[in-house]
């Protein structure tokens, strides 16, 4: 049996009396894209603040690539391979396009440093075009393209993508996905929190679905869109 790249069991972190994430246990499978929905307040960026060590865990283990890594630091982290890309960009609007991927670049995993980084990045992100152009010029989708290149010059094992289609029209959309997969075959696990529920039916190898911070569904997308726990749950209304 392969080893998970990501392997997270009975993850939970309580503030105070709220418990934001009881007792998740899920894997993510290197060049594979896996999905984390559920309604607001369901603990998915929670999840992806205990995962990168931004917040510690109240209880569980995280595994990635057969190390333990929770309790460690969020740089000791993103030099092992596992990358974040915000939903809300935050480049250094003075610099270009290309000195913000190359930021990204210095940081992340340690193993695949390397000349030619920044134009693969660029290219993979669908930023070549740009690559010249200052950051504080480019528009909602271009900035979350920035976003993902930041994240693919840091040459992850594992990318956590937070919301990049929010806001996006359906073309910019199409775009930002076909990098997300690009980048899922090159053999890079994906974790993706998303709200564009045909988006991560199309995209999405596995599909999560978190409720109140508890795991409910974890299966194929058919299956998932099919659970009677989730159109309730997610959807609001009980199935047919």
């Amino acid at each position: 049996m392969t080893t998970p790249l990501l392997d997270v069991t009975g993850l939970s972190r309580r503030f105070g009396a709220l418990a934001a994430v009881d007792d998740v246990s899920f894997t993510a499978e290197a060049g594979r894209i896996v999905s984390l929905i559920g309604p607001n307040g369901a603990g998915k960026s929670t999840i992806f603040n205990l995962l990168t060590g931004y917040l510690p865990l109240s209880r569980g283990s995280v595994t990635f690539r057969g190390r333990r890594i929770d309790g460690m630091n969020t740089c000791r982290i993103a030099e092992l391979g596992v990358a974040r890309a915000f939903q809300i960009a935050r480049p250094f609007r003075g610099l270009s396009v290309r000195d913000n991927v190359k930021v990204g670049a210095l940081f992340g995993n340690r193993d695949k440093r390397g000349p030619g980084i920044v134009d693969e990045a660029l290219a993979l992100a669908g930023l070549t075009a740009l690559a010249e152009r200052p950051a504080a010029e480019l528009t909602i989708g271009q900035l979350r393209k920035l976003e993902l290149g930041r994240a693919f010059a840091a040459r992850p094992h594992l990318l956590l993508a937070d919301e990049p289609l929010a806001g996006l029209v359906p073309a910019e959309s199409a775009e930002i996905l076909a990098s997300l997969k690009a980048l899922a075959a090159r053999g890079a696990g994906v974790l993706l929190v998303e709200h564009d529920m045909p988006a991560v039916m199309k995209v999405s190898d596995r599909v999560i679905v978190l409720e109140a911070g508890r795991l409910i569904a974890d299966g194929r997308p058919e299956d998932v869109n099919r659970d009677p726990r989730v159109i309730e749950a997610y959807l609001g209304q009980e199935a047919p």
